[in-house]
């Protein structure tokens, strides 16, 4: 890439910084922005499983079934 092309593309990028009205995020927002999607997304998951979730108290005992046993 010749060198008008890169200077070029840089005083774009600059011409694109200075225009904008917010400060730039400070580093690492990115990956605490992440953390959190995760957590939230986990915890959805583990409230979708609670309320799938059967009690001990309503489940019954299984019964055995002699049936399996006729063919010794």
């Amino acid at each position: 890439m010749p060198w008008s092309e890169l200077r070029a593309g840089a005083r774009d990028v600059v011409r694109w910084l200075l225009r904008r009205s917010e400060p730039p995020p400070p580093l690492g927002a990115a990956q605490r922005q992440q953390a959190a999607e995760q957590d939230e997304a986990k915890r959805q998951l583990l409230d979708l499983a609670e309320m799938d979730r059967i009690p001990v108290h309503d489940t019954t005992r299984a019964i055995p079934d002699g049936r399996w046993r006729r063919g010794r």
